[in-house]
């Protein structure tokens, strides 16, 4: 189960995605006087949201990456992540050609592992 932070649940999850179209995956406060939303809460969200993709496989790329990498990575992957305060909704829109990224990224990474 992954974490989240207190007052935020998931509204909706990749696997229900199609493949092809871009993921927005969506979290609302659980009251209505939603608070601010802290950078350090939507990197938490962002990144455990990419690890449900892959969970063994991208865990596993982000622990090998530096931190410019990983900012790539995440650039190449998320599209934008937006938050309504008013609703307490915060959305994740992934690009659209996001799991072939990933897995770019993964193939990449194991041939430097294993050259």
């Amino acid at each position: 189960m992954a974490l989240r932070p207190r007052g935020l649940r998931p509204l909706g999850s990749a696997a229900s995605v199609p493949r092809r179209a871009a993921a927005t995956l969506c979290f609302r406060a659980s009251n209505s006087s939603a608070p601010s939303v802290s950078a350090g809460t939507v990197e938490h969200l962002v990144l455990e949201q990419l690890r449900q993709l892959d969970p063994e496989g991208f865990s596993a790329l982000w622990l090998r990456q530096a931190p410019d990498e990983q900012a790539r990575l995440i650039q190449r992957l998320v599209e934008r992540v937006d938050y309504d305060r008013v609703q307490g909704k915060l959305a994740i829109t992934l690009q659209a050609d996001h799991l072939t990224v990933l897995g770019e990224a993964q193939a990449r990474a194991a041939k430097e592992t294993n050259p």
